[in-house]
């Protein structure tokens, strides 16, 4: 399970559940396990079984691509490619390392504001 990106309806009975869950573990002084949300997600799919198998998913490789070529040059097949591969891209800052892009770089025409989506 990964948790890069959640999106739902309001009043989801699971990320309900596992809000309380989390917010009584903080306020039980328990919240320094880095993988706290994976384990009342666990929680909260074993108490809503159902709502869980009707979970679709996202594969997060797919959302990598773009953040993986940040640096390399531009090339317009392999940006059509990825557009296809996954409906959105998940970026970190950290991966260019303060860096300033090329131009020509996927990077580089993404501040441009050259990337149609």
């Amino acid at each position: 399970m990964s948790n890069w990106f959640i999106s739902s309806c309001t009043n989801n009975e699971i990320l309900l559940l596992v809000r309380h869950l989390v917010y009584h573990n903080l306020r039980q002084g328990k919240a320094g396990d880095y993988f706290i949300f994976h384990y009342m997600m666990q929680l909260a799919f074993e108490t809503y079984p159902e709502q869980w198998r009707r979970i679709p998913f996202l594969p997060a490789k797919s959302a990598f691509s773009l953040q993986e070529r940040l640096l390399e040059p531009f090339d317009a097949q392999t940006w059509e490619l990825m557009k296809r591969g996954t409906p959105m891209h998940k970026l970190s800052y950290k991966r260019v390392g303060g860096k300033t892009p090329e131009p020509d770089s996927f990077y580089g025409k993404l501040l441009a504001g050259e990337l149609d989506g």
